[in-house]
């Protein structure tokens, strides 16, 4: 806020409302009148808000600059004067749109690349940004780990089988070697001994 001349509040708000009426007569608006005086706009309307309370001749609109002699000033006086500038909306872009682009800018050549982005209005960053967004989305596409083959159970599966078999065999050797030396023992041949049915 610009320094107001002035010890005391009353002297304060005389310095306040003689700028104020002076702003409010330049029949070049508020804001001239202020840039020419070195002062705030932000500042003005904060003594406007203060003052105006105590001012009701500052509601009358014909006293207002924008109002046509008439009373039909498009504002009241007792607003502020607020250049409202118009916010700039943010482009949003969807991934089939995205994924083109991409796909366009891959063909093309360096010069081509330029003109591509300067016909849709884009930056070259965004290119960069939606290639990274690419790459990254065919990365997440593919099953992340280790590469399972489908037939691993079913060859687990069959190779315990054959250990428990080979075991099986081991101990179906071991029993035919006992059943040699018992009958060496017995001094009987393996022929000779009846089948058990």
């Amino acid at each position: 806020m610009n320094q107001t001349p002035g010890d005391t509040k009353a002297s304060r708000e005389r310095y306040w409302t003689r700028i104020i009426e002076k702003a409010r007569q330049c029949p070049k608006g508020v804001k001239f009148y202020c840039a020419e005086q070195g002062i705030s706009v932000d500042s003005y309307y904060g003594w406007f808000r203060r003052l105006r309370d105590e001012h009701p001749e500052w509601s009358d609109l014909r006293k207002h600059p924008e109002s046509d002699g008439n009373g039909n000033g498009s504002k009241s006086p007792s607003e502020p004067e607020v250049e409202v500038v118009e916010k700039a909306a943010r482009r949003k872009f969807n991934a089939e749109y995205k994924a083109k682009i991409v796909r366009e800018a891959e063909v093309a050549s360096p010069g081509e690349i330029a003109a591509l982005l300067r016909r849709e209005g884009l930056y070259s960053s965004h290119l960069q940004k939606w290639r990274a967004e690419e790459a990254r989305r065919v990365r997440e596409t593919r099953k992340r780990g280790p590469k399972t083959n489908p037939l691993a159970a079913e060859v687990r599966r069959q190779r315990e089988e054959i250990a428990r078999l080979e075991k099986r065999l081991t101990k179906a050797g071991h029993i035919i070697e006992l059943q040699k030396k018992i009958a060496e023992i017995m001094e009987v041949t393996l022929e000779e001994i009846p089948d058990a049915d």
